[in-house]
């Protein structure tokens, strides 16, 4: 920061080994940051990742504090919840380990003495915080708690979630002194996280799943627990090569990525991004009208989607006829909604011009790439357009170019 500080800042980092991902972290912090804070949890031979690769990080030995904490015993844990005061509701999501480890990230603060202005930051460590100016976040940490509300990307710094990721907790030490509790929140599992009264603003990084695919697969297996590998394999690939995301607590509700061509942190090219999207186009048939199904041939298409129009509000939206066939259902208004500038501007031509138009809503659960290719049979002939032209354009006006 380009500002005389007058409080200390700590950042604390759960580390699971992770090597690449803690050199970036503490290459892009180290300005900003007075203490690091490494949280490590052993595996079950008691290998500390961090040690082995001490050497690496000689640069910031003065700043690192290195805790390493073990799976703790049922006994423990529960002498944890009674230190914590949870309920019976707050230890369904506890993490065990990560409660022993925050337990002793308490400790640890307690001996550094702290003011209590100085600022603490907790992230996991695909987690990147960027730290706005001392006068702003003091601004926000004079009243309450922060959470930093982080750009979320997948696989590929060029592409990210549609939501941003709710990451790294930060908090004045005088938070920590008057409520304990709030270190322990971010022992929860991530979806539970925010249960005390944190103000998200908008700051900071997350990447996930940058390694490589095998890589990818093991750490999937750790954090969301799934035990079908063929499953994993099948839907990881199918996310990277069509660039779709999914809650993968669920392995349900896909989503398309968004392209990314924003601010990046400065060190990013410091871990890997891989290449995602498929480079062989597919090809769509979009057949407008259930009639004209019979009149044409289908083979050779990834998809077949077969759209007509109802003005019944109880009618089902798509019937699947095959594995990649559907009809689907466009519910057409009974009435003009807007003003359309073509020369015959009745309800019959409204509904027309909706109904064409509705048919894009269809084509993006296809999921496209720009290189696809999407036929439309219309009034008897096949009109063809890659996916960059039909997800700008209106629909409408292609047919009738």
């Amino acid at each position: 920061m380009n500002i005389e500080k007058k409080y200390k800042v700590i950042d604390t980092v759960f580390f699971e080994g992770e090597i690449d991902y803690l050199l970036f972290r503490f290459t892009e912090l180290s300005d900003s940051v007075d203490f690091f804070i490494v949280l490590e949890s052993l595996s079950e031979d008691g290998i500390s990742s961090f040690e082995n690769h001490k050497e690496k990080f000689s640069q910031w030995k003065d700043k690192i504090i290195y805790i390493k904490t073990v799976t703790p015993s049922e006994d423990k844990v529960q002498q944890l919840f009674e230190s914590f005061k949870l309920n019976e509701k707050n230890k369904s999501t506890i993490i065990p380990i990560k409660i022993s480890q925050t337990y002793d990230l308490l400790d640890c603060l307690n001996s550094l003495n702290l003011n209590f202005d100085d600022v603490i930051m907790i992230s996991n460590v695909d987690e990147i915080p960027v730290l706005p100016s001392m006068e702003i976040l003091q601004s926000y940490l004079s009243f309450e708690p922060v959470v930093f509300l982080q750009k979320d990307f997948l696989w590929s710094k060029t592409f990210i979630r549609q939501e941003n990721h709710v990451g790294t907790l930060c908090f004045q030490y005088s938070h920590l002194v008057t409520n304990k509790n709030i270190s322990y929140v971010f022992s929860e599992k991530s979806d539970e996280r925010i249960t005390l009264n944190f103000t998200p603003i908008n700051f900071g990084f997350r990447f996930e799943l940058f390694s490589n695919l095998e890589s990818s697969y093991e750490y999937f297996v750790r954090k969301y627990g799934h035990d079908d590998l063929e499953e994993i394999k099948t839907i990881l690939e199918y996310s990277r090569d069509n660039l779709v995301y999914y809650d993968f607590k669920t392995l349900s509700n896909p989503k398309c990525l968004v392209k990314y061509d924003g601010e990046l942190p400065t060190h990013i090219d410091m871990i890997d991004s891989q290449e995602i999207g498929r480079i062989n186009p597919k090809k769509h048939l979009v057949v407008i009208g259930i009639d004209s199904f019979q009149n044409i041939d289908a083979d050779g298409y990834e998809t077949i989607s077969i759209v007509s129009h109802t003005t019944s509000i109880t009618s089902e939206s798509y019937k699947e006829i095959s594995n990649n066939c559907k009809i689907h259902y466009i519910q057409i208004p009974n009435k003009k909604y807007y003003d359309v500038l073509i020369d015959d501007n009745s309800l019959v031509k409204f509904q027309k011009m909706y109904f064409l138009n509705e048919i894009k809503k269809v084509l993006f659960s296809l999921y496209p790439l720009e290189v696809d290719i999407f036929d439309f049979y219309f009034a008897g002939k096949i009109i063809s357009y890659p996916w960059s032209e039909v997800r700008d354009n209106f629909i409408y006006d292609l047919l009738h170019n």
